[in-house]
Order: C-alpha cells, then structure tokens, then sequence
C-alpha cells in the first residue's frame, strides 16, 4: 500500500474531471497571461504542464486569485502540486489534449522538485504536417504549433476590431518551412506589441522560430493560420536543430 503521507503523483493521463487528485509532479512548459476577448481585462494565469510521461495539461490562475499566488511557479521547473480542483476544460480549442483544465488558488501547494527521476521533458508541441492543416479550417480541436524560418515580418500595425470602436495590434509574418513553402501567420495583441522586430533585421542569418497556440481560419477565401495566445523564440539550439531533421511543417498560401 502506498505511503498516505506521501501519496503518489498522478498521472496527467489518469486525471478525470471533478474527481479527486491527490498531487501532480509536473514541469511548467509554457505560461501566460492573456486579455479577455476583445477586453483590456486580464484572464488570470495559464500553464502548460507536462508529466514524465511527456502527457500535457492546460492549468489556470483565476484572475481573482492572480495577486495572491503569482509567483508560485517558473517556466522550466519541476513542481509537485497538491489542493487543486479540476474542471471539464471550456475552450472551444484547447491548448492540451485533454479534456480537463486544472484550476491553482491560494489554497495550492507548489513544492519545487530537483533531480527528478525519470526526467521529465521541457517541451511538447503538436505540430502538423502540410497535409494536416487545410482540415483544421473546418475543425479545430487543439491549437497547433509551427516551426520555420521567419523571412520576413511587417510592422505592428492597428486595426478596427469588427461591432466596436476598439482597435488593436496587428503584426504579419512569412514563415518558410523546410521544402521552402511560404506560410502567413497573423500576431494580434500583446503578441504582436512584444514582438522583437528589431531582431529579424538585425540578424545576418536566418531566424529560426517555434510558434505555439495557432487558430487555422479561413480568410478572404484562402486558408490561413492565426496566431492567437503565445510566442516562443527562445528555444534551446539542439531543440531547433532536432526539430529542423525531424519535422515538416506549414501550409502553402498565395
């Protein structure tokens, strides 16, 4: 019989919603703060975490809770996670593959782990092939990621948000992928304000870029990727160079 003092991490894969989870030992791979649709308002803290399994979940900060237990964790570390509640995910497109989102207050215990065994890994991504995309226009279940060489980029511009007298931010990429296919992703938002477009002039080689959490829509007739939630340009050099011998990325448009 396991030790009741010191309970077992579940597994991401063995979760349910509304069921009782003891504790998680996850690692922080991503984490963000986005507004609210078409608000200034933020929406708490999110998380994706990932087990030794290399199994993902989507985790999240309430915003009422934000001030209280904001910097509990760090992108990158091993955490056992314990008092937390779990919840059907409500996305319409999710960030993880798997239907529950675990919900953090201040009631949450994070306890930072070292020299964890088996290892657990930094990253997961679902990235797609060419072929894999034009479907997603019509379904979508999970937000997708690209990687590519980022050939050119337009200034941050602003846009008129349709039925209000908002404007936002606006910034437009080509991405270019290893059989040389051009793909166009919109940043909208924090994402294209934060975007670093002093560094693709700057740089006398090419840029090599991971962008994470996209929407795949269909726009003035042709199909194209939006980017919606978070931007990933620090990726550690063996990733890249693992991910440029072993993937094949983008979807061509005119």
């Amino acid at each position: 019989m396991a030790n009741e003092g010191n309970p077992r991490p579940t597994l991401i894969r063995n979760i349910r919603p509304f069921s009782l989870t003891l504790k998680v030992r996850v690692r922080v791979s991503r984490m963000w703060r986005p507004r609210r649709f078409q608000s200034d308002i933020y929406d708490g803290l999110h998380y994706l975490l990932i087990d030794e399994m290399g199994d993902t979940i989507h985790a999240k900060i309430d915003e009422s809770d934000y001030p209280h237990i904001a910097n509990t964790m760090q992108q990158g570390g091993i955490y056992d996670i314990s008092v937390f509640h779990t919840r059907r995910d409500p996305s319409k497109c999710k960030v993880a593959n798997h239907e529950v989102q675990l919900c953090f207050n201040e009631s949450t215990k994070f306890e930072l782990v070292e020299n964890v065994v088996p290892p657990i890994p930094e990253y997961s991504f679902h990235l797609l092939e060419f072929n894999e995309l034009a479907p997603q226009v019509q379904q979508q279940p999970l937000l997708i990621d690209i990687y590519g060489c980022i050939k050119s980029a337009t200034p941050e511009y602003q846009v008129p948000i349709k039925d209000t007298d908002k404007m936002e931010s606006k910034l437009e990429l080509i991405v270019e992928n290893l059989r040389r296919e051009d793909l166009k992703i919109f940043l909208w938002g924090d994402a294209a304000r934060k975007f670093n477009l002093d560094s693709i002039g700057a740089s006398g080689s090419a840029i090599l870029a991971l962008i994470t959490s996209l929407r795949v829509t269909k726009f003035r007739r042709k199909n194209l990727i939006y980017h919606i939630t978070f931007l990933h340009q620090s990726m550690p050099e063996l990733v890249l160079n693992n991910l440029i011998s072993s993937v094949r990325l983008a979807y061509l448009t005119s």
